[in-house]
């Protein structure tokens, strides 16, 4: 007669060939991380694959030379500096970009930044992997300690918006002039949960596309956006929801789950 308290035993899913495939695009970000540090390699070969970006030794004497010298700078020369050198590392960099100190850039071949950027101090730019680019458009502000990683998918942050510090921002789309207060993670994946008698890390991975917010929205502080949601221009969100499905344009949204409260243009 089985316990209660007994704890199920959980099969081997490659024993029970059910492995997940780990090299897929739709992995959690940690967990193929650690794949590539357990595979086979040279910790060079490693470090190349994860960070850097780079194949050859010129490659990698660039970024580490640059980012290196000037990744932590402080002051006015600090600035003056990583504006000229760090062009030398992205796929595009405009005009009147200002990158604050501790910045960490991962694989910045596939990052393009527009003019008059801002990002401030401690931010994460990570496009490592294949699943497509970060783009950030003109005028954007990216605020202190925020990550923004795109791999599952591509990110693109369109011109005039403002992502505040401490957020994490996953592939997707960022329309113009949104505003996204401190703490909002955007969530990009997730996993199945279909199997009982498998833990959680080793089912597959799930990516529903990413989140689209779209022109003129206003996320409000510790927010959350499940993956695959869609919200509408001109949008409302109050802090501390969760988004678990589309808002329609012009609503204002509040709680867990969030729901539409009312129409803003009904008042006018």
């Amino acid at each position: 007669m089985t316990s209660l308290h007994q704890q199920p035993a959980f099969s081997d899913p490659v024993q029970t060939g059910e492995a997940v495939n780990a090299d897929s695009g739709n992995r959690d970000t940690h967990l193929r991380t650690q794949k590539a540090l357990l595979e086979e390699g040279s910790a060079l070969q490693k470090y190349q694959r994860l960070v850097s970006g780079t194949n050859g030794i010129p490659g990698l004497l660039k970024y580490e030379l640059i980012t290196g010298l000037f990744g932590g700078l402080p002051g006015v020369l600090g600035l003056a500096l990583r504006r000229f050198f760090y062009r030398f590392l992205f796929k595009k960099m405009g005009r009147g970009v200002i990158i604050g100190r501790h910045v960490t850039i991962r694989h910045p071949q596939r990052i393009e930044l527009g003019n008059q950027v801002v990002i401030e101090d401690g931010v994460v730019l990570d496009a490592k992997g294949d699943a497509g680019d970060m783009v950030i458009e003109d005028q954007v502000f990216i605020g202190r300690g925020t990550i923004l990683t795109c791999r599952s998918g591509p990110l693109r942050i369109e011109a005039g918006s403002s992502i505040s510090s401490y957020c994490r921002i996953g592939s997707g789309r960022i329309g113009r002039k949104v505003l996204i207060a401190a703490y909002v993670y955007l969530i990009t994946g997730g996993h199945r949960t279909d199997r009982w008698d498998m833990p959680v890390i080793d089912q597959p991975a799930e990516f529903k596309g990413g989140v689209e917010i779209g022109d003129g929205c206003w996320i409000g502080a510790f927010c959350g956006v499940m993956d695959g949601v869609r919200i509408g221009h001109n949008s409302l969100i109050g802090a501390h929801s969760l988004v678990t499905r589309d808002i329609p344009p012009y609503s204002i949204a509040v709680g867990v789950p969030a729901e539409v409260k009312r129409d803003r243009r009904a008042a006018q």
